[in-house]
């Protein structure tokens, strides 16, 4: 073996694995490659395309149960709160989650992560019946769930946008972020960063999104793979927080973009808004993210994608990033999740 192929999308804590080099003790090196996109991980999870890829966690929660030969490493490149996922036309009487029951909301696939999130805020937070909205997906589903709803509909390509604004749908998940402004449309909270906050205080989350799977292959040939792979990206995050302190330029719209994506914390502005984060809202490790892997599987579970609902030790490699892996000490993580169901 000369080299490792990784497939990982470009973010401030993975721009150093892009564009460096990482070469292991014997001489295989990290072959990185640009990923993160629908092709690369249902590339990894039909036929391991790659050795390690960044993927969707419920995807990868599924991959597991179907017995998909891959593991995943608690590296979870990107973070986002649903509560600015969820958008709705009010020209269509729609003035608060409950009035989403009865309606269409469209979505990228049943699956999506991000989609398992908001679903999971509406009926905990919300009291919303899930199961009461007609859900339309735009794109195929990567791994058929063991009994897709009745109520979940797939038409590929549908303009989900243009549907929206045409009031031919209620609602919309946009999983980045709200892309389309108009009079009429409206978000779940006239104050999203003040709803995340308050959210986060009382659950202890920052939801995962993205995981990094690593080929069981892989892990057969080469048992040290895993914890190098880790590393690898433990010492590149590190890497972007010392870019970002010692910056002289501000950051590109690009690398902007990038960061809000992920949540990793570039924007000064951002940062400070999300100080209750901790220095290293991307804390890597099963111990850091126990609580949102915990009540990711369990919604997982509860909107019938998987079957059953493994312990967050039978999902994830027990890699722990060393204290000093960050700038400064990671901020504790409530021991338990309050009101969250």
């Amino acid at each position: 073996m000369s080299e490792i192929a990784v497939s990982v999308g470009r973010y401030p804590h993975t721009a150093a694995l892009l564009d460096g080099e990482v070469v292991l003790e014997d001489g295989v090196r990290l072959a990185v490659a640009p990923g993160g996109t629908a092709a690369a991980f249902r590339g990894m999870l039909d036929e391991q395309a790659f050795d390690v890829c960044e993927v969707p966690i419920v995807n990868y929660l599924r991959a597991r149960e179907l017995g998909v030969p891959v593991t995943g490493l608690p590296i979870f490149t990107t973070r986002r709160f649903p509560h600015g996922m969820l958008i709705w036309n009010t020209a269509t009487g729609v003035r608060g989650p409950s009035d989403l029951e009865g309606r269409t909301v469209g979505i990228p696939y049943h699956g999506n992560t991000d989609v398992v999130w908001v679903r999971g805020l509406l009926e905990t937070d919300h009291g919303v019946d899930v199961d009461a909205i007609d859900w339309l997906a735009s794109l195929a589903e990567p791994l058929e769930p063991h009994a897709m709803p009745e109520n979940v509909h797939t038409v590929v390509g549908a303009p989900l946008g243009e549907m929206l604004l045409a009031s031919e749908i209620a609602g919309l998940v946009e999983g980045r972020g709200q892309t389309i402004f108009a009079n009429d449309i409206a978000a779940l909270a006239p104050d999203l960063a003040a709803a995340e906050r308050a959210w986060h205080e009382r659950t202890g989350i920052f939801p995962v999104l993205f995981t990094v799977v690593i080929a069981d292959a892989l892990l057969a040939s080469r048992p040290s793979a895993a914890e190098e792979v880790f590393s690898a990206f433990v010492d590149a995050k590190a890497d972007a927080y010392a870019r970002r302190d010692t910056a002289v330029e501000p950051p590109s719209a690009e690398d902007l973009t990038a960061a809000r994506v992920s949540g990793f914390p570039l924007d000064a502005d951002v940062a400070a808004q999300r100080s209750y984060l901790g220095a290293d809202p991307l804390a890597y490790g099963l111990e850091p993210n126990r609580l949102a892997i915990a009540e990711l599987i369990r919604l997982a579970a509860a909107q019938r994608l998987i079957a059953g609902a493994p312990e967050p030790d039978d999902a994830f490699l027990p890699l722990e990033q060393t204290p000093d892996a960050t700038p400064h000490a990671h901020k504790e993580q409530a021991s338990h999740v309050a009101d969250i169901g």
